[in-house]
């Protein structure tokens, strides 16, 4: 035993090692006063989150989305001028459509009586059919 250094056979602090080996222990002050801020950061978070002076009705909120997506779009916009002048591009060619804005398009479209509208399923529903070798015919029958 005298050749082998106490290091190895004692600890260094009978407090640190008895933390050591159970669980849930916390690791000093630090990590309290950590989460003692976390919550309440998330407590502030959710105060301001339910405030009532501070909620917006939907118009209000529809208009916000609306002004950063029209913003970021810009910004979209601009960066992509830039890279295409970088690069030197005469202009000429096309953009690439953008059918998702197409599709969230606010203008307004026509109105289709309900007569139309079920006559132009029926023709899609007849050319789905057709499409996998089904008919009308068959399907009353079976």
């Amino acid at each position: 035993i005298a050749m082998v250094p106490p290091k190895y056979y004692l600890p260094p602090n009978p407090e640190e090692m008895a933390k050591k080996f159970q669980k849930h222990v916390r690791k000093g002050p630090a990590a309290a006063a950590a989460k003692a801020q976390h919550k309440a950061e998330a407590t502030e978070r959710r105060r301001i989150k339910l405030d009532p002076t501070q909620q917006r009705s939907v118009a209000e909120h529809v208009a916000a989305e609306r002004e950063r997506e029209l913003r970021e779009d810009g910004e979209a916009a601009a960066a992509e001028a830039a890279r295409q002048g970088a690069a030197g591009d005469d202009g000429d060619a096309e953009a690439p459509a953008d059918f998702s804005r197409l599709a969230r398009s606010d203008a307004p479209r026509e109105q289709l009586s309900a007569q139309e509208l079920r006559r132009r399923l029926a023709e899609r529903l007849q050319q789905l059919r057709g499409s996998r070798g089904g008919t009308a015919d068959r399907r009353a029958d079976g």
